[in-house]
């Protein structure tokens, strides 16, 4: 049985009598690693570091489980919430969890924490949000929120009789709700200066991929909580941000001083790594939902407000910030691997921070109605999607021989730009798809578009034998793409299994499946879907595939 193999099963050394209740539970070792333990991270079990009741002699009477409270005068003592190995064991955010809370903490921390990042999910970024989440309610009732909708999503694939499901679904929209009371209570109430940007950039990142993956009508809703950062954010120098940055990182900007860039004073709130990080993953978000018709709102405010300084290089700024997040968050208990990683993958994650931006270049493009301006944009994106090839050629020479063998390979950096080349490649893919409605090339953009296809199509299936489905589903929206543009009878196939098994993580991605399945058999029968742009921009905006 499992129990009795691998490194903390071993029964011939000590049992533990300090580690998680589920390894003490199962009488095995346990190495103790919090918030999840390397035993229930690799058994996908629920890792519960509660501590146990003490046993009494009479019962206590039953008391039913009170779900997102808040601290009353007299409130009851809730259990301490998930914490990192230097954070306080008796930490607690003011939620009472109870059995059902600490599954949904568990599932974001497995199968949330795989699908966002290729990080070991003890020390990736969701692992170092749910330590901030200990001290602030919002943050945690977005933990829960998207916790519970993976645990309805779960039980129902694997119990579809059972009518649970709709219950779990609620109380995550509870905890949501709960979430933006707070985090309105917080941005009306609290002096700029004292905002805590970490806090308000956590919640919203939670919010936009919980309308990402289970949202109504996510786009407005995303939208929406995107010009609600670029208010807040505005109080933040970003443009001084990118003046104090290397004259090597990005583009060169003006030495001039700008009326219009703020002077930091002691009202001005700064930016931290944890919130230059995920400033990073809400400005790659907002690139892509620029991509469905939608006008980049927070790319478009935040650049505005750096006044001179091209926003192209306070990205870069932002991105250098936030390079030594992992080690400041996890200390001395940040293990030299995890560092490697972060060496070994740098210039993979600038190759994606550059794409988004590209995507974004891309999308103001198609909102371009003037025949001559359009063509004058699209052939200086080509250039600029050919420099950033050469800028990377290392990683697309590497991805390129990694389709033939990969045992040479660093497995995480294998699994990195499975990630990250598809997403190149989609933006090529989206641009070659305005240029076949707008040039006369027409012929050698469909051999491009192929080559295109053919690269996302054949990395997802690397990744995907690597790494079963947390590979497709950071790059689902490539691969409906490619596999709508593909010819290949068992590549489009394929691409409608991968996508239909992603109902785990959130309902949009079966009904994306059949969608893909609806216009493959468009245009087998011959209507002309791939040329169709109306229909393509429906597509992307009602199926939000990121």
């Amino acid at each position: 049985m499992d129990e009795h193999a691998g490194p903390f099963g071993n029964r011939s050394g000590p049992r533990s009598r300090t580690g998680c209740l589920t390894c003490r539970g199962k009488k095995v070792k346990c190495d103790e690693t919090r918030p999840v333990c390397l035993r229930c991270a690799r058994l996908s079990r629920t890792c519960d570091w509660t501590q146990p009741p003490r046993k009494t002699p009479s019962r206590r009477p039953f008391r039913p489980r009170v779900r997102g409270s808040y601290p009353s005068p007299n409130p009851a003592t809730p259990c301490p919430c998930p914490c990192p190995p230097q954070a306080s064991e008796s930490s607690a955010c003011g939620l009472e969890l109870d059995s059902h809370c600490h599954e949904a903490i568990a599932l974001y921390q497995t199968l949330f924490a795989v699908s966002v990042d290729t990080k070991n999910p003890a020390y990736s970024l969701p692992a170092i949000i749910l330590t901030k989440a200990a001290s602030a309610p919002s943050v945690m009732n977005m933990v829960l929120a998207i916790g519970h909708q993976l645990s309805t999503t779960h039980s129902a694939r694997k119990h579809p009789q059972e009518h649970t499901t709709g219950t779990r679904s609620l109380v995550a929209v509870d905890h949501y709700c709960q979430a933006l009371q707070l985090l309105g209570e917080a941005t009306v109430s609290t002096p700029g200066a004292l905002l805590d940007l970490d806090v308000i950039l956590a919640t919203v990142w939670l919010m936009a991929v919980y309308e990402q993956r289970f949202g109504e009508q996510p786009i407005p809703a995303i939208t929406a909580h995107f010009r609600g950062v670029a208010a807040a954010l505005k109080m933040v120098n970003l443009g001084e941000l990118a003046r104090t940055a290397p004259d090597g990182a990005g583009d060169y900007c003006r030495t001039s001083s700008s009326s219009s860039t703020a002077t930091v004073t002691a009202t001005t709130p700064e930016l931290s790594c944890l919130g230059a990080r995920i400033l990073l993953f809400l400005v790659n978000m907002d690139a892509r939902v620029a991509c469905r018709g939608f006008r980049g709102i927070l790319n478009t405010a935040l650049a505005e407000s750096v006044g001179d300084v091209p926003w192209p290089r306070v990205l870069v700024a932002v991105h250098e910030k936030s390079y030594p997040l992992h080690q400041v968050a996890w200390g001395d208990d940040y293990p030299t691997a995890e560092i490697l990683y972060d060496i070994e993958h740098k210039s993979a994650f600038d190759l994606l921070r550059d794409t988004s931006q590209l995507r974004l270049l891309i999308a103001e493009l198609s909102w371009t109605r003037d025949s001559e301006q359009k063509l004058a944009k699209l052939a200086a994106i080509h250039v600029k999607i050919q420099a950033l090839r050469r800028q990377h050629a290392e990683l697309f020479i590497i991805s390129e021989r990694m389709l033939d063998s990969d045992q040479n390979l660093s497995p995480g950096l294998a699994t990195t730009l499975c990630w990250v080349i598809p997403h190149y490649h989609l933006a090529a893919l989206h641009l070659l798809r305005i240029a076949t409605a707008t040039d006369h090339h027409v012929t050698d953009n469909q051999n491009r578009r192929a080559t295109c296809s053919q690269s996302i199509l054949q990395l997802a299936m690397r990744g995907f034998q690597r790494e079963g489905a947390p590979a497709i589903v950071r790059i689902a929206l490539p691969l409906f793409l490619a596999g709508l543009e593909t010819c290949d009878a068992f590549r489009q196939q394929w691409a409608v299994d991968r996508l239909r098994e992603l109902s785990r993580f959130g309902p949009r991605y079966e009904a994306s499946a059949l969608l893909l399945k609806e216009l493959q058999a468009r245009r087998l029968s011959g209507a002309r879907t791939e040329q169709d742009s109306d229909l393509l921009q429906s597509i992307l905006s009602e199926q939000v595939l990121m």
